[in-house]
């Protein structure tokens, strides 16, 4: 929906225009989300008591030895990932194509 609608705007005002409108919704959109989103939930205004005991309830239960246990398996899954010659491989492809892409891009 939004790309006919910057196509008419475009069309219709130039695309000078477009720039400053779209630029401006993505400011206003950057100041209502200031004000409305938080990092923490008690933080927010408009959060209840019984809403707060409840978000605060779940992070309770989550322990350090869970964290503990995840970071180990993280460790371990990753262990296991760079040791397989395919991964390598990918990652050789894809520094590959990123490199001539960025190569072809910007010479002159």
């Amino acid at each position: 929906m939004a790309f006919p609608l910057i196509a008419w705007m475009a069309a219709t005002l130039g695309w000078r225009h477009v720039f400053w409108i779209l630029g401006g919704v993505g400011i206003a959109w950057a100041l209502v989300w200031t004000k409305v989103i938080r990092n923490r939930p008690e933080q927010h205004p408009r959060v209840g008591e019984y809403e707060l005991v409840h978000i605060t309830e779940d992070e309770a239960t989550a322990d350090s030895s869970t964290q503990s246990r995840e970071k180990g398996a993280f460790r371990r899954d990753m262990g296991f990932l760079l040791r397989q010659r395919r991964i390598w491989g990918v990652f050789l492809g894809q520094f590959a194509i990123a490199s001539t892409l960025y190569f072809f891009l910007t010479s002159s």
